[in-house]
């Protein structure tokens, strides 16, 4: 996954109202990367969303900070 990607992936979460799911092998590894992307990058949503990996689940949420998800 590239770190364009990776960026695109916060900002498309960024501009929704909740967030976004991603779909993926390995969650851990994911979030990893994107993480380290988005502070590499300074983005300027970096403070605003969260990462989220729901037990038993091959996905990473990315969420706004003030919403309370239910899964």
């Amino acid at each position: 996954m590239t770190h364009e990607l990776l960026l695109n992936l916060w900002s498309r979460a960024a501009d929704c109202e909740f967030g976004i799911a991603v779909r993926t092998t390995d969650p851990k590894m994911l979030r990893t990367k994107l993480l380290n992307a988005v502070r590499e990058a300074n983005h300027p949503a970096k403070d605003a969303l969260i990462t989220f990996l729901p037990a038993g689940r091959d996905e990473i949420f990315i969420c706004r900070k003030t919403v309370e998800l239910s899964v």
